[in-house]
């Protein structure tokens, strides 16, 4: 959990997915716990990578998996980087049963949307000028229906029954402190975070937020 949590956001999945069978783990689950453990193990150096000149913008990516968590709950998964390199990143079970999969997409952007506001707040706090411009923060996500949700200030019939904490997210986007933009599947970077990927999907994740050894 803290390799998962500081640094290797690579096992952050799959760490998830474990934890959510700490109260009643069985011989499958240890397996898995080894497979993790080994991966490590061959990838010592994997890690990443902060410069310190032309840091870049701060960047993010959200993604959802519908219900293919424990209780058919869906899985929130979003990253943010800073240089191409990954600063603050989540993989957890959303706390509601969505009814779709646009709905769970449209709760995983609210939470990145919160994040990016606390992030943007630190960063100026710190006074990192070169990081937090007045500029919107974008947030890529891949479904558009989700992302109609959150721009449009319409309040739908198909999302009444959603918690009102989940609409946030448009009054971030109205507010400028976020933009909220398309990014096909195969180029998402968050997409890792909410489901197991094959070998060569991986490895262009892996790539694409800049872990290197």
């Amino acid at each position: 959990m803290f390799a998962a949590i500081t640094i290797r956001i690579d096992i952050a999945f799959a760490v998830n997915r474990l934890s959510q069978y700490l109260s009643e783990p069985r011989k499958a689950h240890l397996q898995a716990a080894k497979h993790i453990l080994r991966y490590l193990k061959g990838s010592p150096d994997l890690g990443i990578l902060y410069k310190s000149a032309g840091a870049g913008d701060l960047v993010g990516h959200a993604d959802a998996a519908y219900a293919n968590a424990r209780k058919y709950r869906s899985t929130t998964g979003f990253c943010y980087t800073i240089g191409g390199a990954p600063v603050s990143w989540t993989s957890k079970r959303q706390s509601i049963t969505a009814q779709s999969t646009t709905e769970s997409e449209y709760i995983a952007l609210n939470e990145a949307g919160k994040q990016a506001v606390w992030l943007r707040h630190l960063l100026y706090a710190l006074r990192k000028s070169h990081v937090y411009t007045k500029n919107s923060t974008i947030i890529y996500g891949d479904n558009l229906g989700s992302i109609d949700l959150s721009t449009n200030p319409v309040f739908h019939s198909r999302t009444k029954h959603i918690q009102v904490r989940y609409h946030a997210i448009r009054e971030y986007i109205e507010n400028g402190e976020i933009r909220v933009l398309y990014l096909p599947t195969d180029r998402m970077l968050a997409d890792g975070l909410t489901k197991g990927l094959d070998r060569v999907k991986f490895e262009r994740m892996i790539k694409g937020l800049g872990l290197t050894n």
